[in-house]
């Protein structure tokens, strides 16, 4: 959610331009919230003891992520193309070319961005009930996580650190130039890794699973026709770790650097919108917040229960855990 808010209250006008729109914000962070919070059970898609009516409204409520997500993508990508046409960008695709990519804190949110189409595109995989019991349990899912968590979540807190140091400090930025590196570095690695995850994932490799420790000729016969994949996600790891400790190295010198003697009275970035809330029926709906948290956790609390209900009815515990609680 930070990132989220970020994303909507800061990225625009970082990037030169505005928010689009007041009343769509409203509703994406409404819909999210309503939405969101109550699909825990998703990851229990292959779970014996659940019932099938508990899965089928939980696969509806993940499903129905995805209008918020569509929502954020179209108001940012205008917010981003005013940015664009402000600083000169012309034709279809001038505006893209035209944002401030030389400024890691815009570089690195709207690379999160591009990742999290490819994350959202996996999720609707996993939100199917059907298409989940091809994938479950295997490396497509920390593949398709590391997209969304790993990219949209990490890089946008890189980017935010970026200015929100030296914002608190009074610092300068230690490296501009290696903070553009471990960004992008970040954002190649990262794809590198998720393809290898996600082919291994469709071909049947385990996660959770140290399936390097099997004898040659067994992991041969299981799992040699995944050595592309495999190594992909080998190599993209490696330029993670690359790319993390650029970011550290940016971290800690801004962190201890000298201060910055040209610092005046700093300004949290908080983008201006073209579409207000003055007369938006959303913008009054959506301040009734007792009401919201309230709706949400009723809704939560309707799909969790006769889950949890039934788990509490028929403890199965692991082999040496029955003492821990």
């Amino acid at each position: 959610m930070p990132g989220y808010i970020s994303i909507y209250a800061l990225l625009p006008r970082q990037a030169g331009g505005k928010l689009l729109s007041d009343p769509l914000t409203r509703l994406a962070f409404l819909l999210l919230l309503v939405f969101s919070v109550p699909v825990g059970t998703h990851h229990q898609y292959m779970d014996p003891g659940i019932s099938p009516v508990i899965k089928g409204i939980v696969t509806g409520l993940t499903l129905s992520v995805a209008v918020p997500s569509l929502i954020t993508a179209f108001t940012i990508a205008i917010s981003l193309e005013y940015a664009g046409r402000k600083r000169g960008g012309r034709g279809w695709l001038g505006w893209w070319t035209a944002l401030p990519w030389d400024d890691p804190v815009v570089a690195a949110q709207v690379l999160a961005l591009v990742t999290f189409i490819f994350g959202g595109a996996g999720g609707i995989v996993n939100a199917s009930w059907q298409l989940d019991a091809v994938v479950h349990n295997t490396i497509w899912i920390p593949g398709h996580f590391h997209l969304t968590v790993g990219t949209m979540t990490a890089l946008v807190f890189m980017g935010i650190s970026y200015w929100l140091l030296p914002h608190l400090t009074g610092r300068k930025l230690y490296s501009r130039k290696l903070a553009l590196a471990s960004t992008w570095l970040y954002f190649i690695g990262m794809l590198v890794f998720s393809v290898g995850m996600h082919w291994g994932g469709l071909d049947g490799v385990p996660r959770r699973a140290w399936i390097s420790s099997l004898p040659a000729d067994q992991f041969a016969s299981l799992y040699g026709a995944d050595k592309i994949p495999l190594a992909l996600a080998g190599i993209g790891g490696m330029i993670l770790a690359l790319a993390s400790i650029a970011f550290y190295i940016v971290f800690w010198g801004t962190l201890f650097g000298k201060r910055d003697q040209r610092a005046g009275e700093s300004v949290v970035p908080f983008a201006e919108v073209l579409v207000g809330p003055e007369g938006s029926t959303i913008a009054r709906i959506s301040d009734k917040f007792l009401f919201w948290t309230v709706f949400t956790l009723v809704i939560t609390l309707a799909v969790y229960i006769p889950v949890l209900w039934v788990m509490f009815q028929h403890p199965v515990h692991a082999i040496g855990m029955k003492g821990i609680w």
